[in-house]
């Protein structure tokens, strides 16, 4: 909803001075656009109700009242300040641009373009989502930044996309009318780009995601190469390197060859045995001393153990 507030304030204060310009060009065209708003927002509310129980609670909130706008206490301890909301839009701004390879943060210098002398009001309507966007992120302390890419800011890519390449392309006309033999300017300076981007982001964000990959596999390729067979893995524990290692999903009907489910207290895993009665049942458990995932056969009367889940 943060998001969607941040794209919608520029399009509504447009909207509003296009009605007191010409009300009857406009009046017609945003009241049929409002219908379509104002059904999103309804089944919005009705979302809310249904798993909140209150119409203007979204489970996010639900789940951590604390993640919410606003220099308040943070779930973790400390709290939010206006110089971590800079840092937060700092650092999305840089994981932004290796998402994009390098643009479009890497065409900076050709922002003048758009700002001095705009032919067109979309661009100035787009820099301006930018900017209330980030504005509006500078009082949410959960911006965040995950390790493949910026975690709010994906929906800034397609307004930075089509900024770029407006820039390109006011950079293309004005160097055609000083220089009209550089009739090859725009496809060299994107081929440019493109081979300057493979030989930088492109290949640090290569390496970097096989890395990522490869680490959060491990405990399941364990699993693969025990060459377990129907049989249920309860996982008591993952390497904790960061925020990334998670539960990997089962398939919807739960018809796996192998099982996974979370080492829990005797009642919890018996719900799972009563599940899944023939079939063998395994612990994994990451050993930190040598950073490796290890599988232990157990029957139903270890899995129901008194604090199994902590040995």
């Amino acid at each position: 909803p943060w998001t969607a507030l941040a794209f919608i304030a520029p399009l509504g204060i447009m909207g509003i001075l296009n009605i007191l310009k010409d009300k009857k060009s406009y009046i017609l065209k945003y009241g049929l656009m409002s219908l379509g708003f104002f059904l999103v927002i309804g089944l919005t509310l009705l979302y809310n109700k249904a798993i909140t129980g209150s119409y203007l609670k979204v489970p996010y909130l639900a789940y951590n009242p604390l993640e919410s706008p606003g220099f308040h206490a943070l779930a973790g301890g400390g709290r939010h300040t206006p110089a971590l909301g800079f840092y937060n839009i700092g650092s999305n701004i840089i994981k932004t641009n290796i998402a994009l390879f390098g643009f479009p943060y890497g065409l900076a210098f050709l922002a003048f373009i758009l700002v001095a002398k705009s032919q067109l009001a979309q661009d100035r309507l787009l820099i301006s989502v930018i900017a209330v966007f980030s504005f509006l992120y500078l009082f949410y302390h959960g911006m965040g930044v995950s390790d493949t890419g910026p975690v709010y800011c994906y929906e800034l890519i397609g307004v930075l996309v089509i900024l770029s390449s407006r820039a390109i392309y006011e950079m293309n006309n004005r160097i055609r009318e000083k220089w009209p033999s550089a009739r090859n300017f725009l496809s060299s300076f994107l081929l440019m780009s493109f081979i300057f981007a493979a030989l930088t982001y492109n290949l640090e964000k290569a390496v970097h995601v096989r890395q990522l990959t490869t680490a959060v596999r491990e405990p399941y390729v364990a699993i693969e190469a025990a060459g377990l067979h129907r049989a249920v893995v309860f996982i008591q524990s993952l390497p904790y390197k960061g925020f990334v290692y998670g539960y990997r999903n089962n398939s919807p009907d739960f018809e796996d060859d192998v099982i996974l489910c979370r080492l829990l207290q005797p009642d919890d895993n018996a719900k799972v045995i009563d599940r899944f009665p023939n079939r063998s049942y395994y612990i994994l458990r990451y050993d930190n001393s040598i950073e490796e995932s290890q599988l232990k056969k157990v029957n139903r009367e270890e899995l129901l153990a008194p604090d199994q889940k902590n040995k």
